[in-house]
């Protein structure tokens, strides 16, 4: 329980900074796109689809989409995401273990 309210005020917060970064130019029509470096249904997915809910309970019309990259515990997500460089629209799910 605890974690979900902690994953429900990172999506508040979140959703308040990503309200805040748009350029006014639509950017309510680009999805929200949150990576889980891990296959669906472990700790990273689930954390991720309650921030997913969290942000769509904030702000109904924001569209935010929750995918999955398994393999080599994250790292294989941490890759794709380094070629993401300048989406802002892209996030990763994390923890202290992809930090070691």
């Amino acid at each position: 329980m605890r974690l979900r309210r902690v994953a429900a005020l990172a999506a508040i917060s979140l959703a308040a900074l990503t309200a805040c970064s748009g350029t006014g130019s639509g950017s309510g029509t680009t999805a929200l796109r949150i990576m889980a470096p891990a296959a669906p249904g472990g700790g990273w997915d689930q954390t991720a689809r309650t921030a997913e809910q969290a942000i769509k309970s904030v702000d109904a019309s924001r569209k935010v989409e929750v995918f999955n990259v398994p393999g080599a515990g994250g790292t294989i997500g941490l890759a794709q995401l380094a070629g993401e460089k300048g989406n802002g629209n892209m996030l990763m799910m994390m923890g202290l273990v992809m930090v070691g």
